[in-house]
């Protein structure tokens, strides 16, 4: 098994040499524990898994290429964010730029209203804002916890911005190595966090809008997720106890290991794919949709309204699916035919459904 597992993560790497040094070491680390987790028994079963190394590391480089394009920061192009305002004369805005080495810290705190807040590895503990906005950013460490706090401006202080196609502000966290911090936590009340290859031992976040980006994260305690609107997208990651709820928007969750995951979501769609997880899902509208994914322990999915779509599902001990709306699809999936459970016997599958077609195949 560690021969196959060995051989695949060796031509995967070949298909990323266009990542940097510590981007591909991260993904090759992150996929060998992802096979072995999964207990792929044979090449077949690792193609089911993840695929070819070629379409693996495609979808590697386009998870990295879409962070990369999150958090471009603001340029001095001046051109208006629509064509609405181009006969109107604003007084044009300087792109301010500003860089702040405070010293070293392991906690970041967050009390953010618009701005796009991302922490990442660096060369060193350093802090970059960059906007045109004159966004009132105070920075305050103390006992080695960074505090990034957004004031909000007053009135007569606000800048309308029609010469820019960037009117937000960009926060950039740089931490020397993964493991320099041991929780983030706080809120971004409209506004975008983004967290990539980070290894933390707690991450707590609320926001109403905006969106979550996390790419490449080893969390080893428990990751909590409060949002209102807005999108969570958690891509290569590895997350021992992982509980989100939200009122509106989607979640998607790929290529991802999860010890747990409890999802309590009111509107909005959910999908999981290639993921290793154990999982409690309660919606109360939306769509679900969980393909090529290992389902460890018990797991319980309630649905009121909307579709279940599971495809491809290998799950140990007994799945439960309840539904008072919508259509449940189940196909291509088995129970216990892969896992080392030494309960077999008592694998299930139970589905209880008051209106809509249950379709298994």
């Amino acid at each position: 098994m560690t021969q196959i597992i060995d051989d695949y993560i060796a031509s995967l790497a070949i298909q990323l040499n266009a990542l940097s040094a510590a981007q591909k070491e991260d993904a090759l680390n992150f996929y060998r524990a992802f096979l072995r987790n999964g207990d792929c028994q044979s090449k077949e079963e690792i193609l089911m898994e993840l695929g070819t190394p070629a379409a693996l590391a495609k979808k590697i480089k386009a998870d990295y290429k879409q962070i990369t394009q999150i958090t471009a920061p603001p340029t001095d192009e001046k051109k208006t964010s629509d064509g609405y305002f181009l006969n109107f004369h604003a007084k044009k805005t300087p792109l301010q730029k500003r860089t702040m080495q405070p010293g070293e810290f392991s906690i970041i705190r967050l009390k953010a209203r618009n701005s796009k807040i991302f922490i990442h590895p660096g060369q060193q503990f350093e802090i970059n804002v960059a906007d045109y906005s004159n966004c009132a950013i105070d920075i305050q460490l103390k006992n080695h916890v960074l505090l990034i706090k957004e004031k909000e401006n007053r009135p007569e202080n606000r800048r309308i911005i029609l010469n820019r196609r960037f009117p937000s502000c960009l926060v950039e966290v740089t931490v020397p190595s993964p493991d320099s911090l041991t929780s983030i936590s706080g809120s971004n009340q409209d506004g975008s966090i983004i967290l990539q290859n980070l290894h933390l031992q707690n991450c707590s976040l609320q926001k109403q809008d905006g969106k979550l980006f996390f790419n490449n994260l080893t969390i080893a305690q428990e990751l909590t997720v409060s949002s209102k609107d807005g999108n969570t997208v958690i891509t290569q990651s590895q997350i021992t106890n992982f509980v989100l709820q939200t009122r509106n928007g989607n979640f998607d969750f790929k290529r991802s290991i999860c010890s747990q995951l409890e999802l309590q979501l009111k509107d909005g769609n959910i999908n999981i794919k290639q993921c290793h997880l154990n999982l409690k899902i309660t919606a109360k509208d939306g769509n679900l949709r969980i393909i090529q994914s290992q389902l460890i322990n018990g797991n319980f999915i309630q649905v009121v309204d909307g579709a279940l779509r599971l495809k491809q599902l290998n799950h140990d001990l007994n799945l439960k699916i309840t539904t008072k709306k919508g259509n449940i699809t189940y196909r291509g999936s088995s129970i216990g035919s892969r896992f080392n459970s030494k309960s077999k016997d008592k694998d299930s599958l139970r589905v209880i459904a008051k209106n809509g077609d249950v379709i298994m195949a």
